[in-house]
């Protein structure tokens, strides 16, 4: 486990340009909806491969300081919003500051209780069962793998019988790294 301050944008950037991206941009705008409010805190808890890592990397690459990362983020869904504004008020907010306005964890691990104390409590968490308002950022939708399936010529209903393993409410969730190898290596 590590702190990391400024990690830059080339994680994020290897994830954007490659062959399979999904934009999950908006979940930018969630998070800056949530800056200086009480329920600022966010643990983002699912399994392994469903897309925790790059959201991580995403948020990383849009609020470091000391790279620009408005080339990677041109062209999605968050860049039609107010984005270079967005960047520049937020940079100079944190600009010589010692404090932490927001904070987005991920992994699965015991948020709420350690033993008979409190753990990091001041979390809320967005688990697979109970998603809340961060549901389609998290694994890829049934209308982002039907579009993925069209643009790499497989056949979508068959990509869904094999990997569509998740109901959430009425939101339907796969798993991003098995679509991915699926349409990558066009074997279901």
């Amino acid at each position: 486990m590590g702190i990391y301050v400024n990690p830059g944008n080339v994680l994020f950037e290897i994830a954007r340009f490659s062959d399979i991206y999904v934009d999950k941009s908006m979940l930018i705008a969630r998070t800056n909806a949530l800056y200086r409010k009480e329920r600022r805190f966010i643990c983002v808890s699912r399994p392994r491969r469903f897309g925790k890592s790059m959201a991580a990397n995403m948020l990383a690459a849009y609020y470091s300081r000391g790279c620009d990362s408005a080339e990677v983020f041109a062209g999605l869904k968050i860049g039609k919003e107010a984005q270079k504004a967005y960047l520049d008020f937020l940079r100079g907010l944190f600009k010589d500051s010692e404090y932490v306005e927001l904070a987005y964890m991920t992994g699965i691990l015991p948020i709420k209780k350690y033993g008979e104390h409190s753990a990091v409590n001041i979390f809320d968490e967005y688990s697979l069962i109970s998603p809340k308002n961060l549901g389609e950022y998290f694994g890829f939708t049934e209308e982002e793998v039907c579009l993925q399936c069209e643009q790499q010529d497989m056949e979508y209903a068959e990509v869904k019988r094999w990997y569509d393993g998740y109901l959430i409410g009425n939101l339907h969730i796969y798993n991003p790294k098995s679509v991915v190898d699926a349409l990558t290596w066009k074997e279901l």
